[in-house]
């Protein structure tokens, strides 16, 4: 059995993660900042349509959002979103449902019961996304074991699959460290960070120090070739030359 679950932890850290505020995050989603702020505080849960826009504002996969039997990820800063040229909307495809819960022998009637709702409001959710509380849209697939994916059309993510053969399914990272990337917190993350940023700094400077040694290696090369030429060239160099029958005087 498949168990889908959203991924709070991306959510709560987003700001770290894209190293933006959560303020420019509201705004570039055209979101409500005390409303986002809500959803963050766990206030409220937010929907599957307003996940929907803020992965298209951010460029940001909606698989990202999604655990897949406890296997999350926090994607780092490079990886956390798609080049503009590259990127493709996500929708929500509510009309599939007719078809996805027909071809697996679901009754709408089933549907309300995965639920807990009355049938034509499980309908209505299905169709629209608009007001489908993420959690309780992942419980609704897990137990009627059918994939999200039937319902969130992400291109983005068959992209990812082709960019990176046999990785794991949601991030094109080997499944052994997917798994534990989700114990990862946003701060340490950011700590991360900086300590690469010392440590290009440190490589940085040690490139620099060498340039000058290999400049300065160079320059004493020169002036010590220049030197042993001026040697040769002197007239040290013709008394230093043997004596020949011609320049040999009889005593």
């Amino acid at each position: 059995m498949v168990k889908w679950e959203f991924n709070l932890n991306l959510l709560l850290g987003l700001s770290d993660v894209l190293d933006i505020s959560f303020a420019e995050i509201a705004r570039r989603s055209g979101i409500k900042q005390q409303m986002l702020s809500r959803y963050i505080q766990q206030d409220f849960v937010v929907s599957v349509g307003t996940l929907i826009k803020i992965c298209n504002a951010l460029r940001m996969p909606i698989y990202y959002f999604v655990a897949e039997n406890g296997a999350s990820v926090i994607p780092v800063r490079e990886n956390a979103t798609v080049p503009c040229d590259e990127w493709h909307s996500i929708k929500w495809d509510g009309k599939a449902a007719e078809d996805v819960f027909h071809k697996s022998r679901i009754s709408w009637t089933d549907v309300s019961k995965a639920m807990g709702i009355k049938s034509q409001n499980a309908r209505k959710r299905f169709l629209e996304g608009t007001r489908f509380p993420v959690d309780e849209f992942f419980n609704t697939c897990t137990n009627l074991q059918v994939s999200p994916y039937n319902f969130i059309i992400d291109r983005n993510r068959q992209e990812e699959k082709k960019r990176h053969k046999g990785g794991s399914k949601k991030s094109g990272v080997p499944r052994a460290f997917s798994a534990k990337m989700d114990e990862i917190k946003p701060s340490e993350i950011k700590e991360l960070r900086k300590e690469i940023a010392e440590l290009r700094a440190t490589i940085s400077s040690i490139q620099e120090q060498y340039e000058m040694l290999r400049q300065d290696y160079n320059a004493l090369a020169y002036r010590v070739s220049v030197k042993i030429d001026t040697i040769n060239n002197s007239h040290l160099s013709i008394a230093a030359e043997p004596e020949t029958e011609n320049t040999r005087k009889d005593i």
